[in-house]
């Protein structure tokens, strides 16, 4: 299948930087709400800025979450930037605790740690925890991020959390 990537609208996101980033990289993609154009597409990008429960709402509102999930179960690539990201997790306790599409295990949390301020930005290290041939090049060097969140479940021991600022779920 010809690589084809779809980036869903449902109200929340900067679509737009995204395509133009995707077009820059000449990747062919498409922004759309419609189940059958997601389904045919062989990547899947969820954007989102804003609020957890807000875009939970959308998602609910425009049955999004359903296409969502069914995409991941097909087994092809899902990437979830920024607020996305945060969506595919179990739950969010920013302002209230809500579900998420319950994709990734664990809960999406406020920063509360002594010393580290919020938001947290600046220039970080990044280490790369697990071989993945797209981030290999960035193990060790540097990347600007602006955060306020972290990614918890029962495995993390809450004296040693972990910033995690991307996620992937496939093996390679």
């Amino acid at each position: 299948m010809k690589k084809k990537v779809a980036i869903i609208d449902y109200g929340i996101g900067n679509t737009l930087s995204i395509q133009r980033a995707l077009k820059f990289l000449k990747i062919n993609s498409i922004i759309t709400n419609k189940t059958r154009i997601i389904n045919n597409c062989s990547h899947l990008i969820l954007p989102g800025v804003g609020s957890f429960s807000s875009a939970m709402t959308l998602l609910h509102k425009t049955k999004m979450d359903i296409v969502l999930k069914n995409f991941a179960k097909s087994g092809k690539p899902l990437l979830g930037i920024c607020l996305g990201m945060q969506l595919l997790f179990d739950a969010s306790e920013e302002f209230g605790r809500f579900e998420g599409l319950g994709l990734i295990p664990g809960v999406v949390k406020k920063i509360n740690l002594k010393n580290v301020n919020t938001p947290n930005v600046g220039w970080f290290k990044i280490q790369v925890q697990k071989k993945n041939r797209l981030l290999k090049k960035f193990n060790n060097e540097y990347m600007y991020l602006s955060l306020n969140i972290i990614f918890t479940d029962e495995g993390l021991s809450p004296h040693e959390p972990l910033l995690l600022y991307a996620i992937f779920v496939f093996d390679e």
